[in-house]
């Protein structure tokens, strides 16, 4: 992958593939500060509970892109990991401010409150989302992704997630319509 926006892509588009992480780690080394090395290593490294690395990894794509997502995801995920439901609150609030319509924040802050005593505003959250199918379908279709992290969570510490068919929604077209993907 001699084309670094050609490679970014590729990392942007999947998840932490052994081929794609050995990738990111040898573009770092070139370039410390590249977003989506970072962002790959910092997922590869959460998959396997190398929270410090992810850590790591997700503070640098912060510094390099502080009006990303991903780096306040990824630290959301950590801190969900670690039991610290303040950073957990807090990095799940400022994803859900950069992208309010991504459904992952939303999930982390419902974690966040239902762990901190709130169930019944993280229930109103869940229900308010209209997305109990997609729920429902990190539910019942583990494949690594960390969405089933907080979908796990959310429903651990009492949260119910509405009864609806599993439905992967924007991610994967349904029928022959392409919905895009959720980033």
């Amino acid at each position: 992958m001699a084309e670094s926006a050609t490679a970014d892509l590729l990392l942007e588009t999947y998840g932490p593939e052994e081929r794609l992480v050995r990738y990111a780690r040898d573009r770092i080394v070139i370039d410390p500060g590249a977003f989506w090395p970072r962002i790959i290593s910092a997922r590869a490294a959460l998959d396997v509970e190398r929270l410090d690395e992810a850590h790591e990894h997700a503070l640098v794509a912060l510094g390099r892109e502080p009006h990303a997502v991903w780096p306040h995801l990824l630290l959301a995920y950590i801190a969900l990991a670690r039991d610290d439901g303040a950073t957990l609150l807090a990095e799940a609030e400022a994803a859900e401010r950069i992208n309010p319509d991504h459904l992952e924040p939303v999930v982390l802050k419902a974690v966040a409150l239902a762990r901190s005593g709130d169930r019944q505003q993280a229930q109103a959250i869940i229900d308010g989302m209209d997305a109990a199918g997609h729920l429902q379908y990190h539910l019942q279709h583990p494949v690594g992704h960390p969405m089933e992290r907080a979908v796990n969570a959310v429903v651990a510490a009492g949260v119910i997630i509405p009864v609806a068919a599993p439905d992967l929604g924007p991610v994967v077209p349904s029928t022959h319509q392409h919905h895009g993907h959720h980033r």
